[in-house]
């Protein structure tokens, strides 16, 4: 026997618009542990601890397929469906901020001047990160309010969490420029002499990723697309088959891929992360560029003298 013990399509109280599978959400929960064991693992014996931005989006994964499986029991009530909702909705984008993290600390390994088009590694990576928490909010916002008291789908909400993820997906496009430039420097042999060894496989690991939360988005778009919330629901979310191909497939694979071919073991070394600087070191930075800005601008007030002068 399987563990539903209720499911009635035809019932105004029905959870899902299918009759959803216990045993699947069973194996995926256990699956994303797994992949939370090996990170944290990882995170640990390299000394990576920019790795918990990974670690929290499989365990929102593992969380939210248990809590599923917990509410295919019946059905016919809402139970922790709303929590399982929101966090798979939300966990991919921390997977996503984690490519970005990972992507600086490239260009900080490998590439000599530490920047790309004029954008410094670490400021790269605050730049990207922080537009994915814009992206992040957005989908919050449109989650939260995507589900009433009820249990069931708004379409206000979901026009909003529609517009977080394809916000998401533009943020996405303007680094893969970044990523495609970093490919074709290292591939001119613009990288350090030696630190060449396996770039490109975390190039290509990075490639992957992207693609499996592209997917994803698409998915989500098509989805609701059709209408989900307004009583026009379509095939991508009437046959629970396509959420396991197209949402939590990708999603695993898109962390676990990174298990075999870990940031932390192939740049290794301290300088395969970001330095860490005292408080006496990051004052004496902040300091050193406001001396900077102020000859800047006595500079530009001297030459405006000059040309006042002159004239």
């Amino acid at each position: 026997m399987g563990l539903i013990t209720k499911c009635d399509l035809r019932s105004p109280s029905a959870q899902f618009p299918y009759c959803a599978s216990g045993e699947a959400a069973i194996v995926f929960a256990s699956l994303f542990g797994l992949v939370i064991f090996a990170h944290s693992i990882q995170a640990i014996l390299y000394r990576r601890w920019y790795c918990w931005v990974v670690i929290m989006a499989a365990t929102w994964e593992a969380a939210a397929f248990a809590t599923r499986a917990v509410a295919t029991v019946d059905q016919t009530k809402r139970g922790p469906l709303i929590p399982s909702m929101l966090l798979i909705y939300l966990a991919p984008i921390l997977l996503n901020a984690f490519v970005y993290m990972v992507f600086g600390r490239m260009v900080w390994y490998y590439i000599p001047e530490k920047k790309i088009f004029g954008i410094r590694a670490q400021r790269m990576a605050m730049i990207f990160v922080g537009l994915d928490i814009v992206a992040f909010l957005t989908q919050v916002l449109g989650a939260v309010m995507s589900v009433d008291k009820t249990g069931k789908v708004g379409p206000t909400g979901m026009r909003i969490y529609t517009a977080g993820i394809a916000i998401q997906q533009v943020f996405i496009l303007c680094f893969l420029s970044l990523l495609i430039k970093f490919h074709i420097l290292m591939r001119r042999g613009a990288g350090v002499p030696e630190r060449s060894g396996n770039w490109l496989i975390l190039t290509y690991v990075m490639y992957f990723t992207l693609f499996t939360i592209t997917t994803r988005i698409v998915y989500r778009l098509a989805e609701f697309a059709g209408g989900i919330g307004q009583g026009k629901p379509n095939v991508l979310s009437t046959k629970e088959v396509w959420f396991y191909i197209l949402e939590a497939i990708p999603m695993l694979l898109g962390m676990a891929v990174w298990n075999p071919f870990h940031p932390g073991r192939i740049m290794y070394g301290l300088e395969g992360d970001f330095p860490k600087m005292s408080r006496e070191e990051k004052k004496a930075m902040k300091k050193e560029r406001k001396a900077q800005k102020k000859a800047r601008r006595q500079l530009e007030e001297g030459e405006e003298m000059m040309t006042l002068r002159e004239h």
